[in-house]
């Protein structure tokens, strides 16, 4: 990453450096503050509009497409009525999921994901390992996504032309033809056609509902004949071999659950996103609310209007979906038909799971926790897209396309063991949370509050960690080779790698994490750099970056249009120099200012107050950490503290305060920073107005 300054016109906090040996970052607004707040420099465009998210966010969860492709993996394990309390069981449990990981995308929004999240409140100790952990899990649980999608979508077009020419038998090899063509395909739309995903995304948002109407209602009218509630309702079906019918019953749910997966798609755009920390949340509450309308719906009218269920599981087309369309309408054509909108539906998926899987890829690699990280993280600057890293996602799921030519069983396990590397990947950041009784976790826009949030992230982790444990049970019973689960070997092969990589590179990248040594200037934070500031009480703008250990951004929005310069740790040591005759004759006007931001809720008589204020320098030391205390405790007067805060910031944008008009009481409050974290034997220097200026501004952006 790279960069020179950091300017904006509004967002809080104190000073941010991109980890890299680089002093500055750029910043032009709010949203490229936040991303900087967490390290990084804004490298893609933001032209994902709300529409266009809800419409990625409904192709990575694939609802209703993926409920009626994916009816192979559980026509037999308990029936029509398993598959719809499945599915509704499923919804509820993964919307528990889908709350817990909303509140962090709020609250972090990085392409990242869940290994930034985990960045951002793990305790230090362990924060690198589960880091690195938890971010090849994203990693490679989109790459498992987008194979097995991939494979659904070559599947469905096999079955087209199965149904095209009656008399032909789909082979594998043909298959594999197909999933490598749609493989360069659907990536080459996303490498070369960056910016038209977002208007295939609003397209695909309205052709998913229109062609889940159509499909629907044609099943439903068309169908010779109609089953009776108690056929849909109360059939139990267990031909899995399963003595235990509830672990029947629990295999089944695969296919809910990969319909509705990918929660986390919608986290890896941020960055390409105007106000994530709304935006996001609120792009995945609706997609949510549209997969259970449109899923429910669905699988009634299949259930209802199928001729006869038990020749599902052995039609020559390979896909249960088009032997049931061919039951339904009576017609091949009808058939074919129906198999094309859905095919034609379940393209923008894949688009949308490639998309997810480059940026995810790119952001690890970014914080270089992939081999050869230098080559994946480059974003070509003609296609405004991470091409490298999308090529190399390419690649790697042609070849574990190669694996369906030899065992179609084992590549049909990719499906669950997408499921279950991503839940692993989702588990770490919410357990942690857990563990640490919420503490570090940082109020984002969406924020569910310290009880809800602790129950929803409680029911969360359960759920997450049965889905590991049962999704690796065998699909049928006795186990063979070609049935076996191979979801366990896939998985723990995985993990070997990644155990593997750590060793030989991992503890040595200090940037595996994303997380450089932080040096943010804050009061409390210049009282930890010189005697150990506990900071784990933070809740606030600057607890995100202190916890992030990153350098929070220094900015103001005073100057009608500001070019302040990012300040880094490095170039306040540098301004202590510049500044030393203010080091220690000058604290008096910057303490007179620290006072009366806190005095709102000290409860101070008048007289005190100005005795306080009138003390000189080395009486008010103590006075100092007084006050620093008390302002770390402020979690408890937040919302009175936040609005006097608002209230001042407001006052000082209205007025469009200048230069001038704060020169004669910042100077002091900047010196009492030297003070604490300068050289006390820097040189005197002179400071040119344009330095003196960002100074000036950004303290007053830290403090208040």
């Amino acid at each position: 990453m790279s960069g020179s300054e950091i300017t904006s016109s509004s967002a809080p906090v104190g000073d941010l450096r991109d980890g890299k040996g680089n002093e500055f970052i750029k910043v032009q607004n709010e949203d490229e503050l936040r991303l900087a707040q967490m390290g990084h420099k804004q490298e893609l465009d933001r032209h994902f509009s709300l529409w266009s998210l809800i419409g990625l966010a409904a192709n990575c969860t694939i609802s209703w497409t993926g409920l009626g492709l994916g009816l192979m993996t559980a026509i037999n394990a308990g029936g029509p009525g398993a598959l719809i309390y499945g599915f509704i069981l499923v919804f509820i449990l993964q919307s528990f999921v889908g709350a817990s990981l909303a509140e962090f995308v709020s609250a972090y929004p990085t392409e990242g994901g869940m290994y930034h999240w985990i960045a951002a409140i793990a305790p230090k100790r362990y924060n690198s390992l589960l880091s690195f952990a938890t971010g090849w899990c994203t990693v490679f649980g989109w790459i498992f996504t987008t194979a097995s999608t991939n494979l659904i979508y070559a599947t469905t077009a096999m079955a087209l032309i199965a149904l095209y020419h009656d008399g032909l038998v789909v082979q594998p090899w043909m298959t594999f033809v197909a999933y490598q063509i749609l493989n360069i395909l659907t990536a080459g739309v996303v490498m070369f056609g960056n910016r038209f995903i977002p208007a295939i995304n609003k397209f695909s948002l309205v052709y998913l509902q229109l062609a889940w109407f159509i499909t629907m209602v044609v099943v439903a009218a068309k169908a010779p004949l109609h089953n009776d509630s108690k056929f849909v309702f109360r059939t139990w079906i267990n031909e899995t071999g399963w003595d235990n019918n509830v672990i029947c019953f629990i295999t089944g749910l695969v296919n809910p659950m990969y319909s509705l997966g990918g929660l986390d798609g919608i986290s890896h755009i941020t960055e390409e996103m105007p106000n994530p920390g709304r935006n996001a949340p609120l792009g995945l509450a609706i997609t949510l609310s549209i997969a259970f309308v449109t899923g429910l719906s669905y699988l009634l009218s299949l259930m209802f209007s199928v001729q006869n269920y038990g020749s599902l599981a052995d039609t020559h087309t390979g896909l249960p979906l088009a032997e049931l369309f061919w039951q339904a309408t009576s017609t091949r054509g009808g058939a074919f038909g129906l198999v094309f909108m859905v095919w034609i539906a379940l393209g923008p998926c894949v688009i949308g799971s490639q998309l997810s899987t480059g940026r995810v890829f790119w952001a690890f690699a970014r914080d270089e926790g992939l081999p050869l990280s230098n080559i994946w993280a480059r974003v070509n600057p003609k296609l405004g897209s991470p091409f490298n890293a999308q090529l190399c996602v390419t690649v790697i799921t042609g070849l574990l396309g190669c694996i369906y030519l030899g065992s179609t069983t084992a590549f049909n396990s990719m499906m669950s063991s997408a499921v279950t590397i991503n839940n692993l990947a989702y588990v770490v950041p919410i357990l942690t949370n857990v563990i640490l009784f919420r503490r570090t976790m940082r109020r984002g826009p969406f924020f569910m509050g310290q009880t809800v949030g602790m129950t929803v992230n409680i029911i969360s982790v359960a759920w997450l960690v049965f889905a590991i444990v049962f999704f690796s049970f065998p699909y049928q019973m006795p186990v063979t080779v070609s049935n076996m689960n191979y979801t366990c070997v896939v998985v723990g092969g995985f993990l070997t790698i990644e155990l593997i990589w750590w060793l030989i590179a991992g503890k040595s990248r200090t940037q595996a994490d994303g997380l450089p040594p932080f040096k943010a200037i804050t009061i409390p934070n210049v009282k930890r750099l010189s005697k150990g500031w506990d900071l784990k009480c933070w809740e606030s703008d600057i607890h995100l970056a202190l916890r992030n250990r990153n350098l929070s951004a220094v900015i103001s929005h005073h100057l009608p249009q500001p070019t302040h310069d990012h300040i880094s740790y490095d170039n306040w040591l540098k301004w202590s120099q510049l500044v030393n005759k203010w080091l220690i004759h000058n604290l008096d006007g910057g303490f007179a200012i620290l006072l009366e931001s806190i005095r709102p809720y000290l409860d101070l008589a008048d007289e005190t107050y100005l005795a306080i204020r009138d003390l000189r320098f080395p009486d008010k030391e103590d006075i100092v950490s007084e006050f620093i205390k008390l302002w770390s405790m402020r979690r408890h007067h937040f919302h009175s503290i936040a609005a006097y805060v608002g209230a001042w910031r407001a006052q000082y944008a209205a007025t469009k305060v200048m230069l001038h008009e704060i020169k004669g009481e910042m100077p002091e409050l900047c010196s009492y920073i030297n003070y604490q974290i300068g050289d006390p034997r820097a040189t005197s220097g002179k400071m040119t107005y344009d330095e003196f200026d960002g100074i000036v501004n950004g303290i007053l952006r830290t403090f208040f």
